[in-house]
Order: structure tokens, then C-alpha cells, then sequence
């Protein structure tokens, strides 16, 4: 059986899918409210009818008078409604946006209408297919790198914005079998491919799936390292530039050309660049923060990239001029692989 939470929210599913075991479920709820007030009218305008309707040698009413006591009780019953239905509503909100403890996460990042999911353990999926464990709690961590996007699960009917500069979450329990992710909101000529199948097998077949998942990184040699760090460099786009031009950071252009010379830190101090200062920025950036950059502090990549992604970033910087132009875009064949 389907399980999740978010069923009971979003209403558009079937009562054997969607759990109350925690709360109640707030479309039965919503529906049955309905169905008792929809009740009560047509009984109410059934009387009103037989009662009231035309009779010879009856006159007719020449106005009619209100019922304070009738009006606050309708009122009240209303405000009483509305409370019920808010705070089952609410209980599923919470669960909707806390995926349990020991929740498998996968990161998914949205750019140029196509779904890039990165699992825990590097393993990166862009083929337009993800893998999962089923009956195991999933938790999607979702970025853009360009516009807003929409997550959509139509089996689960569970739905979730993607928008540029925000991390947002969505999470489901699968059983085995196939279910379609698809983006939900226009993002460009590409969108209508904006879809991905998602896989989840048994905990025993799981861990075989995820050994077919070429890791990005394997494809390059030690020695080509630097030419993966421009794959890599996405993470630092919006910080620091390749032209030379200032943003939050400082532009990787001036890093480069300052290699093995002293940089001034905010506190005065004088550090050299070189590997381990570069190591030092990306995995404890508020050690050395650079004089004139103090707006706005660096994001802590900890736990973040892994030690190959660190290295290949670091050999990227010190080797700019062999992966970019002095505009910063690509050189021929940095793009691929290395031999």
C-alpha cells in the first residue's frame, strides 16, 4: 500500500493510499462536512417550499423578519467547522514538510527544464531515471539553478516549488514498482521533457540498482581532475566569477592569477594561496575572509562535496587558464570527460 502523509493534504487521492493512522484525513473530513451542510439545505429549501407555497385563501407574507439567535448560531457553527478542518489540515502540513528521521535523501537540482539527482553516496542520476528504496521514507532536497520549477508526483498527488536560491523538501514512501516524476510548471522550450521515472526496489535489490549508477567523477583521471571542476563550479556560480568581475566572493580569476602570492585578510593579516588556503575557503570559508568581502559570508560546503570534488575544485582554480578564457568560458573539450 501507497503511504503518504501528504495524501490527506492534498485531497486528490483515494482513501486506500492515503494513512490516517496519525491524524485525520482531512478530504474525508472536508467531504463529509460538505455532504451533512448540502443535506441540510435541500431538506431546509424542501420545507421552505411545501410550507410557503402559493394556496388559495392564504395571503402571502408582506415581509419577513431575521433571527439574531439563528445568525449567531450559523455563524458559530461555521467558525466551529472551520476551526476542525484547520487543524487536521495543519497536522498534515507538518507531516507534508518533516520527513522522518532516518529518511533516505536524494539531492535534486532543477536546470534547463531536466532533473539531476545526486544520492548520498555521489552517485549521480541525469538520465531522466531515479532510484529509490520502497518502503523506506524518500526525501527529495530540491534546488534550482535558473528558474522556478515544480516537482510533481501524480500518484502520490504531491507537488512542491522548486525556486532559484531556495533548498525546499518533499518527501514519500514508495512500495516496489515505477511512478513518474514530472515538472508541473512551465520553465522554458524543454518543458514538456521535464520527466523522470522513479524505480523503487526492495531494500535486498536496492543496493545492486545504485552499483549501475556511474559515478560523474570516475570518468576522469587524477590528472584531468581540474577539467571536473568546472562540472563543479556550479556550486560557486552565483558567488564567484570567472571574468574577473566582483561578486559576493572573490572572482576565481583573481585567485588564479594570484597563486602562490600573499591576499589580505579582513583582520590584516597576510595568507598565502595556495592548495591548503583554497581547501581551507570551501570547507571553513569564515577562517580567512578576504578584506572588502565581509556582506555576505560564504556557503560551509562540509558534508557537502566530497574529498575528490574538493580536490578537483582547488586544481581548477590553480589551473583556470588551461579550462576557461579570460571571459570565462569554456576551452574546447573541457566539457567531456579526459582521456
Amino acid at each position: 500500500m501507497m503511504h503518504n502523509a501528504a495524501n490527506l493534504l492534498t485531497i486528490a487521492t483515494t482513501a486506500g493510499q492515503a494513512s490516517g493512522a496519525a491524524y485525520a484525513p482531512v478530504f474525508g473530513l472536508i467531504l463529509v462536512i460538505s455532504v451533512v451542510l448540502l443535506t441540510l439545505l435541500l431538506i431546509a429549501l424542501v420545507l421552505i417550499l411545501v410550507r410557503y407555497r402559493r394556496r388559495a385563501g392564504v395571503e402571502a407574507a408582506s415581509t419577513a423578519t431575521g433571527s439574531p439567535r439563528l445568525q449567531a448560531a450559523g455563524i458559530g457553527i461555521a467558525v466551529i467547522l472551520m476551526i476542525i478542518v484547520f487543524v487536521a489540515g495543519i497536522r498534515g502540513f507538518a507531516d507534508l514538510i518533516t520527513a522522518p528521521a532516518l529518511a533516505y535523501d536524494v539531492y535534486v537540482v532543477a536546470g534547463d527544464s531536466a532533473w539531476t539527482f545526486e544520492h548520498r553516496n555521489g552517485k549521480i542520476q541525469d538520465d531522466g531515471q531515479l532510484f529509490v528504496p520502497a518502503d523506506r521514507p524518500v526525501r527529495l532536497i530540491m534546488s534550482s539553478r535558473d528558474v522556478t520549477y515544480s516537482a510533481f508526483l501524480p500518484h502520490f498527488r504531491i507537488k512542491q516549488d522548486i525556486v532559484p536560491g531556495r533548498e525546499t523538501k518533499l518527501w514519500f514512501e514508495a512500495a516496489p514498482g515505477e511512478y513518474r516524476l514530472i515538472g508541473s510548471e512551465y520553465s522554458g522550450e524543454k518543458f514538456a521533457q521535464m520527466k523522470a521515472l522513479v524505480t523503487a526496489y526492495p531494500a535486498d535489490e536496492f543496493g545492486a540498482a545504485l552499483d549501475t549508477i556511474a559515478y560523474w567523477l570516475d570518468a576522469y583521471t587524477n590528472a584531468g581532475l581540474y577539467k571536473a571542476g568546472y562540472r563543479l563550479y556550479v556550486n560557486c556560480v552565483s558567488c564567484h566569477s570567472l571574468d574577473g568581475s566582483k561578486l559576493i566572493g572573490p572572482s576565481f580569476r583573481e585567485t588564479h592569477s594570484m597563486w602562490g602570492q600573499p591576499r589580505v585578510m579582513e583582520d590584516g593579516r597576510e595568507v598565502v594561496i595556495d592548495d591548503e588556503y583554497a581547501r581551507r575557503s570551501i570547507l571553513a570559508p569564515q577562517t580567512d575572509i578576504v578584506a572588502g568581502y565581509t556582506e555576505e559570508l560564504m556557503t560551509n560546503f562540509t558534508g557537502q562535496l566530497r574529498d575528490r570534488e574538493v580536490i578537483a575544485l582547488i586544481e581548477f582554480i590553480r589551473r583556470l587558464n588551461e579550462v576557461v578564457d579570460e571571459s570565462g568560458n569554456p576551452l574546447p573539450g573541457i566539457e567531456t570527460a579526459d582521456e
